[in-house]
């Protein structure tokens, strides 16, 4: 599989990189017909740290579904999320994303892709908020459009394999975000001997401007 890489942005501050990201995300590729919620995935080497998936969700969320504000509600109607755990009694598997459609008492309902699923209210620690995911969590899935974050603060996961499973992810569009040093770490930091034209296509780009 080839995709293209429409482009690589660079910015050394994380909150720079933030900013650019949700921007990305919630104003320039809406604005070339992608949907936010349906075809962008937004991609993390980690949970934690600056650029990690729980600071991204709750940015995202806030400027995709604002409505969702108040960040004591774990879950709302509208908010993107993931399965994180194999759950064959409902035909769900972890990675799986989804849309929540409604929030009851007892259990909330959550559309992925063409299934409705009725979520009992004992299992949501088995669903999070997927404005961003793990690199780790978007194995074997594809998808529309990509953003990967990658900056220092993700330390010893700036490697070659992570790289190249965030940007075959993309069916069209990726995008990553973040310093040059951490992007072209990833390009020379071989992990488990896989040969692609990824490294020749990436040190193209970064060798630009």
């Amino acid at each position: 599989m080839f995709v293209a890489l429409h482009a690589l942005i660079y910015a050394d501050d994380p909150e720079a990189a933030r900013r650019t990201l949700v921007e990305i995300v919630a104003k320039r590729l809406p604005a070339k017909g992608f949907d936010p919620f349906h075809d962008v995935v937004v991609l993390a080497p980690t949970r934690r740290g600056p650029l990690g998936t729980h600071e991204l969700n709750a940015l995202l969320r806030h400027a995709l579904h604002p409505q969702a504000a108040d960040q004591k509600l774990r879950l709302v109607e509208g908010d993107k999320v993931i399965c994180v755990k194999n759950r064959h009694d409902l035909e769900v598997y972890n990675g799986d994303l989804g849309r929540v459609e409604a929030v009851g008492r007892d259990a909330s309902t959550i559309r992925f892709d063409d299934r409705v699923v009725d979520w009992p209210r004992e299992d949501l620690d088995q669903i999070e908020h997927a404005y961003a995911v793990t690199v780790h969590k978007s194995q074997g899935s594809e998808y529309p459009a990509v953003v990967l974050a990658l900056h220092r603060s993700h330390g010893i996961m700036r490697r070659r394999t992570l790289l190249y499973t965030a940007v075959t992810r993309a069916k069209g569009f990726f995008c990553g975000v973040g310093d040059r040093a951490s992007l072209a770490k990833a390009v020379a930091t071989p992990d488990d001997g896989r040969r692609t034209q990824l490294v020749r296509l990436l040190q193209d780009r970064l060798g630009e401007g």
